[in-house]
């Protein structure tokens, strides 16, 4: 016989919840695990400053650069190096020193914020597993990558993308759960302003935040599916059974189920409310909510660029990769030339081709000298050909040895006049384009079908290091202090004053290590654990919906129902399925990642492979961290499934 319901245990907005499962879990479970959470996070701030931080003050195009970028004379002393790159992690500088906060606790509470969006997804997606969503808050929270050299512990800006790009992708999953679940307006809004902040923190941390943006637009997409079913097509078949659940009798009628990946999506019980499914104020809320980020984005755009237009003569966010400068080593990497390869994307002969293609490069010989002749590395562009990027800039280098570079306004107005000219060549046919390769974005070299497959394995290298913590290194070391000024000035921005003299940090850079290695093997284990549950989850998806959809067929389109179901079993099905697309989609933005970075990464010496698995991939690894969460989550919800569907 079937079990006795009650209406209260769906959402008010007529999408099944787990509000009837979650209210089950004991008050003390959950102060219990708060509490925990509060201790960890208190433990992992006292791990960062025991491992410590370091910097690398000659490291003027990296380290120095962004330090100095935070400087109040950045924008008054403009000179070649003031648009090479986007200065969000500057600002973050000044937060942090504006805070008091050392900028190893700063981090710190960073990865505690990731590690609570995390464990939000999971305790959404499985609110009776509170000690599970804990276990994932602390493994998202000590996960290695935040001790390691790079990513973890260097003054640097991958040391905050590592979890802001966590708490980034959470928030997006977060807004799709919280539309589908029916959540009220408030609950949106408060997605929509941490997305907007977070979103537009990530993007301007660095030059290649395009992917970021696509990702929003998925889960824009994705709100909006979710909120378009609630509201048209589950709510009015969960208000013609309002009648059965309101009078709590046996089992509903028969009717149509939404299955994908085995689940039940459609509920059979509701209360009254559910006849408006998203009632209006969570409709508008949820438009605000995918406004609200593009919208804050694109007028911190506008500032930023209106600033460094006054400033330094250029609108824009950057130079390097783009701007007319970024636009010419661009059309660099489309000329057909000899000598390109993965790895050298602009051969010296693509210059040549470029200075006889252009009257206005022609009239500076001195500047195709300086290019060809005399780099930044040693030898010609003929006998030592810059690998990727690198020539971004050895241009900049070459204006300025020349004596071109004047101003950034009179560099941009001299190449905007070259790339028309470069442009009308290619047109004409006087200047031949490279149709042999395939150009991902134009910013990166082209490959060939043969350097593609190497593309391939090389992702799939880097996605089984990601998850093995393959030649990883621990973050406890000294820096460098031999630019004396540079030193001060982020000891004074990170409130870490042993960053003049490493001697007096008092941290045994060994112990440290040692107790990091130790973690790592912890995670190795752990992370396998976590890609064998996750293939058995895609899996276990794909056969139940193989499975229901044959049965479906033998009984006909009619004959699905959910009479055999608790309002808790509903739930258990609702959530599983959306966790099963959780996994899909960061399973194929992580592979998807790794194929994009790898591909700019075909640019570097071969022995940089392991150094770049960490220092360059750290979108590919958030992705897996909430993969990890989602495959959770999906298991612990099937679990619920079998162990609470009651049969007749």
């Amino acid at each position: 016989m079937t079990r006795r319901h009650s209406p209260r245990h769906t959402s008010r907005h007529g999408a099944p919840s787990a509000q009837g499962a979650a209210s089950r879990v004991s008050i003390g479970a959950i102060v219990a695990c708060l509490l925990a959470a509060v201790a960890l996070l208190a433990l992992r701030v006292w791990c960062a400053n025991r491992v410590g931080i370091y910097m690398w003050s000659y490291a003027g195009f990296d380290d120095a650069l962004l330090v100095r970028y935070a400087q109040p004379d950045h924008f008054t002393n403009p000179d070649w190096l003031s648009m090479v790159k986007v200065m969000g992690f500057s600002m973050f500088l000044l937060i942090v020193r504006a805070s008091h906060l050392t900028f190893a606790t700063a981090i710190a509470l960073l990865w505690g914020l990731a590690a609570a969006l995390v464990a939000d997804i999971v305790h959404t997606l499985a609110p009776r597993h509170p000690w599970w969503a804990l276990a994932a808050y602390a493994a998202t929270l000590f996960h290695p990558i935040g001790f390691s050299p790079d990513c973890g512990t260097r003054l640097y800006r991958n040391t905050v993308m590592t979890p802001l790009y966590i708490a980034v992708l959470a928030l997006m999953v977060l807004l799709v759960l919280h539309t589908l679940e029916g959540r009220r307006a408030a609950w949106l809004l408060a997605d929509g302003l941490a997305l907007a902040v977070s979103v537009t923190a990530a993007y301007f941390m660095k030059e290649d935040g395009t992917w970021l943006l696509a990702c929003l637009a998925l889960a824009d997409l994705a709100a909006i599916v979710c909120a378009w079913c609630v509201r048209r097509l589950w709510g009015p078949v969960l208000t013609g059974r309002r009648g059965a659940a309101s009078r709590g009798g046996g089992a509903s009628s028969r009717g149509g189920a939404l299955s994908c990946g085995g689940a039940v999506a459609v509920a059979s019980h509701a209360d009254a409310s559910a006849r408006d499914a998203i009632r209006r104020p969570a409709i508008l809320a949820l438009v605000v909510a995918i406004v609200l980020p593009w919208g804050l984005l694109a007028g911190a755009t506008a500032v930023y660029e209106g600033v460094n237009e006054r400033a330094f003569g250029v609108r824009g966010m950057e130079t390097r990769m783009s701007g007319q400068l970024g636009g010419f080593v661009e059309r660099l990497y489309q000329i057909d030339a000899e000598g390109r390869s993965s790895y050298v994307w602009a051969p010296a002969d693509a210059v040549a081709k470029a200075f006889d293609a252009s009257p206005t490069l022609c009239s500076h010989p001195e500047l195709r000298d300086q290019l060809i002749n005399h780099p930044m590395t040693t030898g010609t562009l003929y006998s030592n050909p810059v690998k990727g990027d690198i020539l971004t800039w050895d241009v900049r280098y070459a204006l300025v040895m020349s004596g071109l570079w004047q101003s950034g306004g009179q560099v941009d107005a001299l190449f905007r006049q070259v790339n028309a000219e470069l442009d009308a060549a290619f047109a004409d046919g006087s200047l031949p384009r490279d149709t042999q390769r395939i150009h991902l974005l134009a910013s990166v070299g082209g490959m060939t079908r043969d350097d593609l497959r190497a593309v391939l394995d090389g992702a799939m290298r880097s996605l089984y290091s990601q998850v093995v913590l393959d030649d990883f290194s621990p973050g406890g070391r000294a820096g460098d202090a031999s630019d004396a000024s540079v030193a001060a000035e982020a000891a004074d921005l990170a409130n870490t004053p042993y960053l003049v003299d490493y001697a007096t940090s008092g941290i045994d850079y060994d112990a440290v290590n040692r107790w990091i290695g130790r973690l790592v093997r912890v995670f190795r284990v752990l992370n396998i654990a976590l890609a064998a549950l996750t293939l058995v989850c895609v899996v276990w998806g794909i056969v139940r919906f193989v499975r229901q959809r044959q049965s479906r067929s033998r009984r006909g389109a009619d004959a699905g129902g959910v009479d055999a179901l608790t309002p808790e079993a509903v739930a258990d099905a609702w959530h599983a399925t959306a966790a099963w697309w959780i996994i899909v989609v960061c399973l194929g933005l992580a592979v998807g990642l790794n194929v994009g970075l790898e591909w700019f990464e075909m640019g570097a010496e071969p022995h940089y492979a392991a150094y770049l698995t960490y220092f360059y991939d750290i979108p590919a690894i958030a992705a897996l961290v909430v993969l990890c969460a989602a495959s959770l989550a999906y298991a612990l919800r099937r679990f619920d499934v079998r162990h609470v569907r009651v049969t007749s």
